[in-house]
């Protein structure tokens, strides 16, 4: 009978390291709806005008999805407000708000956060929400060395752990090639690996939210990488997943001035060394 209940417990264990150790928790089917409705969103958004109309349109779901928070987990909640935040960010960004303030914002959601994995440890916690935490903090560590030091690894774990989980988590896959392409060789920076999880992204997306935007960065690395050709279709397929969008059209701009998207933002970026 003690031998029985040792095989057990044996087994338990076997199977809790093929599967990482803990079970992220599930979400409902009503929660992933919200969470794609705001990846289409964020894909339409770059067809706006201007960033202040874009902002709209966030403001409008947000605004939707307060009154429906107590249908949701706490988590879920989160998630989505993640999403929000993040595509306020965005916005923002555009229409020239000082980084003081935009780190402010980041900085508030990512105590909320970590606040949040005291009480439920992260590795428990659903692959959106580990997900769109490691974009938190990626957003807020835009600005300074010493925010890149103390929160770049936590960011690349996020992203690392969550395709782990799931290898066909195109969203994931996303974030992750631009945290290898964004690092430092030194750091485990790979453009070569930045390539594949594009690719990755690509073969798995689940609807034109996430393909979008894993055509345009990914046609942006191409570009960098010397393979016009291929770059030129993969941002033209982006075009045909978000007709007239704004940002397609301005990357070509770049691209025919032999700049790629990344390099213009490097060229924008208000990082400082401290």
């Amino acid at each position: 009978m003690r031998m029985n209940k040792l095989k057990k417990i044996v087994s338990l264990f076997f199977v809790l390291s093929l599967t990482g150790g803990l079970f992220a928790a599930n979400i409902s089917t009503a929660a992933q709806n919200k969470i794609d409705e705001i990846l289409m969103i964020r894909m339409n958004n770059t067809a706006c005008s201007t960033p202040q109309e874009a902002l709209a349109k966030v403001e409008v779901f947000e605004k939707q999805f307060e009154g429906l928070k107590t249908s949701f987990t706490q988590e879920e909640n989160l998630i989505v407000e993640n999403f929000i935040l993040i595509e306020k960010y965005n916005c923002l960004s555009k229409m020239g708000t000082s980084s003081k303030i935009l780190r402010e914002m980041m900085k508030a959601q990512k105590e909320v956060l970590e606040a949040y994995f005291k009480k439920s440890p992260r590795k428990q916690a659903n692959k959106w929400l580990v997900c769109t935490y490691g974009d938190v903090l990626a957003n807020f560590m835009a600005f300074s060395v010493g925010d890149v030091l103390k929160c770049g690894l936590t960011v690349k774990d996020c992203y690392d752990s969550v395709i782990k989980e799931d290898p066909n988590f195109s969203y994931g896959l996303t974030d992750a090639a631009q945290w290898y392409y964004w690092a430092p060789v030194i750091n485990g920076g790979s453009k070569k690996k930045a390539g594949q999880y594009f690719e990755r992204a690509l073969a798995s997306a689940r609807n034109n939210g996430e393909k979008f935007f894993a055509e345009l960065f990914y046609s942006q690395l191409l570009f960098e990488t010397k393979q016009p050709d291929q770059s030129s279709i993969h941002l033209d397929e982006a075009g045909k997943l978000c007709p007239g969008s704004k940002t397609v059209e301005e990357v070509k701009i770049l691209n025919a001035k032999g700049k790629s998207l990344f390099a213009d933002s490097k060229e924008k970026s208000t990082f400082k060394d401290n």
